[in-house]
Parts: C-alpha cells; structure tokens; sequence
C-alpha cells in the first residue's frame, strides 16, 4: 500500500464493481476533518463537500443519485435490491459499508464536478474526510463546520441537523468509552467461531449470510461504531435514519480506516478472512454515479488503493485505551492481544434469573455459577471466560451507551476501570423490538472476562455470584451550556430491557 503523500494510477478491476481501467481516477486521500478545521475554517474539501449535500438533497426521492435514496440504503421501511441492505451483526459489516462509502464519494465527486462553486484543485482532489474522535478534546465533539447553522455566505448550511443530541450540537464532548478502539484492534481475529453462543465475534464480526440485523455484534461495530451512532443522536441513532446526516458518512470513513489500521498490526499478524463464504459467494447491490446498478464482493474491495483508488493520510493507533479488567496491557499502554480463542464450544455455567431494566440510572443483576458443571467436576480451570449481555431490546431510542463491570465494589469508585470489562452501545437495540426486525432474538454482546477472572480468582475475590453493573455513558455538557441544559425539560428515556446476562467457560 502507499502512502498519504502518493497519487498512483488504479489497479485493473477485478469484479463488475470496481471501476473500469478505461475512466479509473487517480488515487484519492481521505483526510482527518479536524486536521482540516485546523487548517482553515470552511476549508475547501469540508465547504465541497456541503455543495455535494445540497446538490443531492435537491433530486429527487427516486433519483438513486438523491440524499434520500441513498441514505434508504443502509436502512428504510422498503426493500428491493438497493434498499435497506445494511450489513450488521456479521463479519459483512466492514466490507459491506466500504463499499456504501465508495458509491457516495463517487456520487459526491461528480456532484463536486457539476459545481461552479468548487475550485478546479478541490474537485480534481477531493475525497471524504473522516472523522478521528479518539485524539482527544477537541476531536471527541462534532466538528465546529457541522454544528454551524449557516454558511459564511448565509445562506443554509447542509452539513447542520437539528436532529442530534442537544448537547453534541452545542459542543458536547463524547467520552473516551465511547471512542475509543482499543479493544477491537486488540482482537487476533477478524470473525469469530459460527454457532458458539457463548463465543466472542471477534473484531469484523460473527460469520454470517446476508444479515441486515444479526444477533450477536462485533467488536469494532460495538466501539466505538455503535457507541458514537448513539452518542451523536437523533438522525444517526437509527438504522433508518443514519444516513440523513451528513456526519454519518465521515464517522463510517473512520471505522473504514480502523480496519486499515487493525490489519496493519503485526504482533501477531492480522487478517482477513480468505474463505469463499466472505470473499465471493456473498453479491451486494449499489447505485453508480450515474444511478445504474452496480455488483460487489468482499474480494473487491481489500485493496482500498489498488482497487479503489483511495487511502488515508494516517494510521495512528488510538490516541488513548481505557483500561478494562477484561484486558491485559502491553509496555505501551494498548490493549494486548487475548490468547488465541480454543475451537470447541464453550460451557453455560451461569445466567441472571430475571431482565434487566435499564432507563438511565445505573442496575445490577447477579449471575450465579455455582451450580454443577463440567469444569466443577473435574476442578479445571477454564481456558477462557466469557460474559454475554443477551436479548438486548428497547421500547424507542435508548439515551446511550452503557459500561459494564464485573464484581464492582460497593464502596470505591476509583477502582471503576479495574472492573470495568466494556460498553454495549445499544445502536440497534430500538429495531431489535421491531417484530419485523430481523433482529428477532435481540441484540447479544460478548466480552472476553479472561483477564479479570484470573485476577480475581487469584486475589480470592472471584465468587460464585457474579454481580454484574450496568452504568450509563453519557455525552460530556459544554460549560457554556452547562445551566441552559439544566433548566431545559430533558428527552425521556428509553427503557432497554437485557432479556439475560450469563457467564460462559471454555
């Protein structure tokens, strides 16, 4: 792969999507949109790609080159072969949306082109910025440019939406639970085991067929993927919504780019899956730049650059990890990678009794595992140890995401992290309700407890009643704001039922 700095001729195509060697572009660069706030208010590749929304909010609602069409892609109450064919809850999320991303940046492109309001530079040039939240304050909030209501000329800026957290527009911050990847670019694994329940679904998500909703999620779509949908709100809280705002697209260059980043670990190496289940057997439909239908694989698009003619200008790893006691840390400060997954499945040796119900406040359940089990009586130790947070469902859009914790003290707060074994960003959860969701069975989430396990049962504090701690994450208030949001009447809650918590051996 090159570099930021190299613009290479493209690759020949190697499948009816990609593009056609005879009008293939030059490789594009997608840049960091705060690197580029920094450099200039309005600049020139954000005011570009404003004009590319106004043109396309301004077609048609059957015009496959519209805002509308193309947002009813990732999710709509129609389906045909363009339209709600997300891919979640399976090891297509990543390639799937890839390649959503490429068909808009060449929609975008050639809106760009049609202007006489963009440079020649910026159209021959131009590329989707992405949004790099895990670098701290300021990154963690919306850029300044998507939360201005008019542009400098006056007149309506399209990037700005009403429809978001209150407090996220008006410069809230998001908190590093939510942005950060640590975790999933701690995964040895692109997907996890098929048909274990108690498995982990590794960092690219569980193997699958075509799933608009599968059940269980994959690290990196959790967090921060899911994690920032909730805590931006509004439009991007929802399937089919998201794509309505302009910010969605800049966040889904971001989880592009992580994935980028996760291959180019190499203590252990990562990879992608090679079997013909991913790569060939799975057909995806899109809409060109000129509305005709396109076809594409997962094998078509592992080359962003020699495929696809794009890359990022940078690489760079989390700007922070939070530490969890499901992690082991190496001499950097970064999540280590967990031992590599046994291939038999793992044991039930627990679960919660009753639902939980979580409306914004913090709730507990307890798992009990005390009961007989294999490992019991045998007095073995288990390989690995998973918590599984199941049947996650919501009776409307949840206020955000939680953090779990495993056996948290009652009495001190500053061991939070100690415990802490991660995040259920909820995003999903409302149309896991739906009783024609294909999410019939509800959201699952599953962490890897291994680590803090080990650490417990050496200290003599791992017990047989597992209490499990859900606490929820919210988005940092901007000082300025602080008491007009206080006096303001605040958006009810939705209630997020957890049909089971359980705890597996393997």
């Amino acid at each position: 792969m090159g570099s930021a700095e190299q613009v290479t001729n493209a690759a020949s195509a190697v499948h009816e999507g990609s593009p056609d060697p005879a009008t293939a572009r030059t490789t594009i660069v997608r840049r960091d949109v705060w690197a580029l706030e920094d450099k200039q208010e309005w600049h020139p590749v954000i005011a570009a790609y404003a004009e590319a929304v106004r043109i396309m909010r301004g077609r048609t609602v059957g015009d496959p080159t519209s805002w509308a069409y193309q947002a009813a892609m990732h999710g709509s109450r129609t389906a045909d072969d363009w339209l709600n064919t997300c891919q979640h809850g399976s090891w297509f999320f990543l390639p799937w949306h890839r390649m959503y991303l490429y068909w808009f940046e060449r929609i975008c492109r050639t809106a760009i082109e049609s202007s006489p309001e963009v440079d020649d530079t910026t159209k021959a040039t131009w590329a989707l910025p992405y949004w790099n939240y895990d670098r701290g304050t300021p990154t963690n909030q919306i850029p300044k440019t998507f939360r201005e209501e008019f542009r400098p000329d006056g007149s309506p800026n399209p990037l700005f939406v009403s429809e978001r957290d209150r407090a996220m527009n008006a410069g809230g911050s998001m908190l590093p639970p939510e942005t950060t990847a640590s975790a999933a670019l701690a995964k040895r694994e692109f997907s996890g085991p098929a048909g274990f329940p108690g498995a982990t679904a590794g960092f690219g998500g569980p193997q699958t067929g075509f799933s608009h909703g599968g059940r269980t999620i994959g690290e990196l779509e959790n967090t921060p993927h899911g994690a920032v949908h909730m805590a931006v709100g509004g439009l991007m809280a929802s399937f089919n919504t998201a794509g309505l705002d302009p910010l969605f697209w800049l966040h889904h260059c971001n989880i592009d780019r992580l994935w980028e980043v996760w291959l180019r670990q190499t203590n252990p190496a990562r990879r992608n899956p090679a079997s013909a289940a991913w790569t060939t057997n799975q057909v995806f439909h899109f809409r060109d730049d000129s509305g005709a239908d396109v076809t594409q694989v997962s094998g078509d698009v592992l080359d962003t650059e020699g495929q696809l003619n794009y890359i990022y200008d940078q690489f760079a790893s989390p700007f922070r990890r939070v530490p969890t006691g499901g992690d082991r840390v190496d001499s950097r400060g970064f999540a280590a990678a967990p031992d590599e997954e046994p291939d038999r499945p793992p044991e039930l040796v627990g679960a919660s009794e009753d639902p939980v119900r979580l409306t914004g406040e913090v709730a507990e359940t307890t798992v009990s595992v005390a009961g007989p089990s294999a490992f019991r009586r045998q007095r073995a130790e288990p390989e690995r140890v998973y918590l599984n947070i199941e049947e996650v469902r919501a009776d409307g859009t949840p206020g955000g995401p939680y953090q779990v914790f495993v056996n948290l003290p009652d009495d001190d707060e500053t061991t939070d992290d100690n415990y802490n074994v991660g995040l259920v960003s909820l995003f999903g959860a409302a149309e896991a309700s739906d009783p024609d969701s294909d999410h019939q069975e509800g959201l699952r989430y599953v962490f890897d407890i291994t680590e803090l396990y080990r650490v417990l049962s050496a200290a003599g504090l791992w017990r047989d009643d597992v209490k499990v701690t859900f606490k929820p994450v919210r988005v940092r208030m901007p000082e300025g704001a602080r008491a007009a949001f206080t006096q303001a009447e605040p958006r009810p809650e939705a209630t997020v039922t957890v049909g089971r918590v359980s705890v597996f051996f393997r």
